[in-house]
């Protein structure tokens, strides 16, 4: 599924997503167990995304606050958290309900 900016994404049903040890796990239907790591280390901004996943806020409204929290610009960020949350949709971790 392609995610856009008007999207209001979630938790997918299946997936238990909570914060261990002050950061971000979720296990997925599939089995999968998902950290929010990249080659540095963990991602604050990965993680910061979902503290926003919340049900009520469209990709684009949590693009405005990660823009104001962290110095990237619009384009930049737009396009990075596209592919950031369609990754975690692709992997069940994320839906965007009907």
């Amino acid at each position: 599924m392609a995610v856009s900016l008007s999207d209001v994404l979630v938790v997918h049903p299946e997936t238990g997503a909570q914060r261990v040890g002050g950061r971000w796990a979720a296990a997925s239907p599939d089995g999968g167990w998902h950290t929010f790591e990249d080659e540095a280390g963990v991602s604050e901004v990965g993680e910061r995304i979902m503290d926003l996943i919340d049900g009520k806020r469209s990709v684009a409204d949590i693009v405005a606050v990660l823009c104001e929290e962290f110095d990237v610009d619009r384009s930049t960020c737009e396009r990075e958290t596209l592919a950031f949350v369609a990754e975690l949709v692709k992997k069940q971790v994320l839906e965007a309900p009907k």
